[in-house]
């Protein structure tokens, strides 16, 4: 007897069951393989094949009936129906496809779902490090600017410092022309001192049309009664215009004597008459005359600004004798002499 349920053709010790619908024999091990219980003739009259009853319309009626494949080709693929622990041999086969095609499907699933899980996580990992990056490519370009600006201020560096360099040598150079050109200025200065060695200047007479200087210069000497030969002694006298223009006093008279011991004969006396210029016969005018060295312009101005520091450090004395500034604090003092503007330092 042929079963449509498995390979076996004899009934067993569980006995068949016939289908209601297709008439095919079936084991009802092979049907229930788990089931104690015995099957009720109710049940056997009215049984339907799993192949028949997927024919129709599944309903839910809560009975054991197992379900198969629609492949009437192959009688021995039976699925059991859920929880069966038992799989007959014949039905071994069946079993076993299942399984692998489980594994397959769980492997595709598997690794779709490991797929899509990567491509999101990638989403999400380049999502979240957008802006990361974005900061990273603006802090790479301040860097970069950074660096740039560095770069452009370490060529500025070197170019002040070689500015620098050069501005040395030629502060030196500069230094060094600057002491020359004092030097040769003082020398110039000494030269031009020593020229009027022999000078002597007048302050104090006053000015008239058609003047003779020489009468005057005899009326002082007659006044202060000095031996004065002009023939001999003088080598010219002359009125000289000072730096101020618009100044009203009487412009000086320098008397240039042939020789210096002449000159510093007649000043020596002429500084202890304290000559008036109405001992001279200028009745409108009785303002003092001075007598002193010619100095040059330069000696004239270290000459003030000595006088000013000597009155500031309460110096007694400073006068001029020789052409020489000299300065001294009280009676007993040493004499100073002032000869350039770095020995007012002297003055203290």
């Amino acid at each position: 007897m042929k079963f449509a349920c498995c390979k076996s053709t004899t009934e067993g010790a569980t006995g068949m069951m016939t289908c209601s619908n297709c008439k095919n024999n079936y084991h009802i091990a092979c049907m229930y393989p788990t089931d104690k219980k015995k099957i009720l003739p109710d049940l056997k009259t009215n049984w339907v094949c799993p192949e028949c009853s997927l024919s129709k319309p599944r309903q839910y009626n809560n009975d054991n009936t197992p379900l198969r494949k629609n492949d009437r080709s192959s009688p021995d693929n039976v699925t059991m129906r859920r929880g069966a622990s038992y799989i007959s041999p014949e039905c071994s086969m069946e079993a076993s496809i299942s399984y692998e095609q489980v594994r397959e499907i769980v492997s595709l699933e598997f690794e779709k779902f490991c797929s899509k899980m990567k491509t999101t996580i990638a989403d999400i990992i380049s999502t979240e490090l957008m802006p990361i990056r974005k900061e990273i490519a603006s802090f790479q370009d301040s860097i970069a600017f950074i660096n740039d600006q560095y770069e452009n201020l370490n060529k500025k560096i070197e170019l002040i410092e070689n500015d620098m360099k050069s501005l040395k040598a030629t502060n030196k150079e500069i230094g060094e022309i600057k002491s020359n050109l004092n030097r040769f200025e003082q020398e110039h200065n000494n030269r031009e001192q020593w020229s009027r060695r022999s000078n002597l200047e007048i302050y104090g007479i006053p000015e008239k049309k058609g003047e003779n200087l020489i009468d005057t210069l005899k009326s002082i000497a007659q006044q202060m009664d000095f031996p004065l030969n002009i023939n001999y002694d003088l080598d010219f006298i002359t009125r000289v215009a000072p730096k101020n223009n618009t100044s009203k006093k009487p412009k000086p008279i320098v008397v240039r004597f042939l020789a210096r011991y002449r000159k510093d004969d007649f000043l020596s006396k002429a500084r202890k008459l304290k000559l008036k210029a109405s001992d001279l016969g200028f009745n409108n005018s009785n303002s003092p005359i001075f007598f002193n060295d010619h100095l040059t312009s330069e000696n004239k101005s270290l000459l003030q600004r000595v006088k000013v520091k000597a009155r500031e450090n309460k110096y007694l004395y400073t006068w001029v004798k020789n052409c020489a500034i000299m300065v001294r604090r009280t009676d007993t003092s040493p004499i100073i002499n002032i000869s350039n503007e770095s020995d007012l330092n002297k003055i203290k």
